[in-house]
């Protein structure tokens, strides 16, 4: 996510096309409801693809940086530091 490398061109291939994609709602409702799944096509229209790209790149970063202090704190819980 950080380092800007995108998904293979074959796998972006199939899913512009639809013939196989596979939908996982596990944690989705949970975080985002209805209408702001729906208004993403709206928002990405708005923003592009390069502001769609930005955007995970900086939330790459914040994800990785909640990781890094994560580990740190198990780090210091575990030696008791």
């Amino acid at each position: 996510m950080i380092c800007g490398e995108s998904k293979p061109e074959q796998e972006v291939k199939l899913a512009r096309s639809g013939n196989d994609t596979a939908v996982f709602p596990l944690s989705v409702p949970s975080i985002a409801s209805p209408d702001a799944m729906l208004a993403a096509s709206r928002v990405h229209r708005l923003i592009g693809d390069s502001g769609a790209s930005i955007i995970s790149r900086v939330m790459g970063l914040i994800l990785s940086s909640v990781a890094v202090a994560s580990v740190l704190e198990g780090i210091k819980e575990h030696f008791a530091l």
